[in-house]
């Protein structure tokens, strides 16, 4: 049997928004590192077009890692994993 769906009023899914905007931008400040604007100019860097990168097993276990600490930090925040609403997928 389908669930009744609700949704919340305007007001009610600003204040929410602001909310998380404010609490993400907070959790990006001291949790993440700003990506720096690269320069780009024609004729320099790289050529490269491949779709993956060439990296040794080492690399490669470097940056499982610093995936599963993102996604730690993540869980641990709380309020950014996505959690399945629906009976069918709980």
């Amino acid at each position: 049997m389908p669930r009744e769906t609700t949704f919340p009023s305007a007001a009610q899914v600003t204040s929410d928004e602001d909310g998380f905007r404010i609490e993400a931008l907070a959790f990006l400040e001291s949790n993440a590192e700003p990506r720096l604007d690269e320069k780009v100019e024609w004729g320099n860097g790289s050529d490269s077009v491949a779709l993956f990168a060439d990296k040794t097993a080492q690399e490669e276990l470097e940056d499982l890692e610093v995936s599963r600490s993102w996604r730690r930090k993540l869980f641990d925040a709380g309020s950014f994993i996505i959690v399945p609403k629906s009976v069918q997928f709980a």
